[in-house]
């Protein structure tokens, strides 16, 4: 089932303006049709995002980010980034670019705690230049009131030890050493290790084989591990529970 939102006075006027400024050209999310195709609150993935990125100036902005967020509806200054883009080439002037078919996993995510969000969409939150309408850079996808409940705790986990994108870790769960297996070339990585308030509680170079990761002082409970590359970039990422 498509969730559709036709939204009428739902623009953002000041969310997230504690943490992003925008950009001199007046890109903007569309405010006709936005929504998303299925949400499931046991795996905490959604489905079928879609949004309109509107440039309503005559020229090209240049390079622009798009960023998905949870927002907990309570404090707009509390945002999760869970799914980004960047437009290397930005885009033409007076145009519109649907996005659509876009697939999120909140778990991927580190430092989510359960509770009940809603669903926002900002465009280019991070260029450090004031523009001529800074109203219209976010949108709500979720209309008040239909909240999107997340549990990390209730997230799937596989109990073989599989892990995402080329990493396998076992056991899973374990009690004092885990290990990982990285099956893709990714060069120097690391292993970074998250408790769900998001705070890294390990982290240690990753071999090109496999590599033991000591996990016998942590206390029991769900963690997120990531494999990251030394420019930064997140080459995978998945759960972990500590017996």
């Amino acid at each position: 089932m498509k969730a559709k939102i036709t939204i009428a006075g739902a623009l953002l006027s000041s969310l997230l303006l504690g943490k992003l400024s925008y950009a001199q050209n007046d890109m903007a999310i569309g405010n006709i049709s936005a929504g998303w195709n299925t949400y499931n609150s046991s795996t905490g993935v959604i489905t079928g995002v879609y949004f309109d990125v509107l440039n309503n100036e005559n020229s090209n902005p240049g390079s622009f980010d798009v960023k998905v967020y949870l927002v907990d509806p309570n404090d707009y200054n509390i945002t999760y980034t869970v799914w980004s883009y960047t437009d290397g080439d930005g885009q033409g002037g007076n145009t519109v670019v649907t996005y659509d078919n876009i697939d999120i996993d909140f778990n991927n995510t580190s430092g989510i705690p359960g509770g009940q969000y809603r669903l926002a969409v900002c465009v280019d939150p991070d260029n450090a230049i004031s523009e001529t309408d800074e109203n219209n850079n976010c949108l709500f996808i979720s209309p008040q009131g239909n909240n999107l409940t997340f549990n990390p705790s209730t997230a799937s986990i596989d109990p073989s030890g599989s892990g995402h994108n080329g990493v396998t870790l076992y056991p899973n769960p374990a009690r004092t050493l885990v290990t990982f297996k990285v099956d893709n070339n990714w060069g120097k990585t690391s292993i970074q290790l998250s408790d769900i308030s998001g705070k890294i509680v390990k982290s240690t170079e990753l071999s090109l084989s496999t590599t033991d990761l000591d996990i016998s002082d942590l206390t029991q409970g769900l963690y997120i591990y990531r494999i990251v590359g030394m420019d930064g970039k997140i080459w995978s990422t998945g759960k972990l529970i500590k017996e």
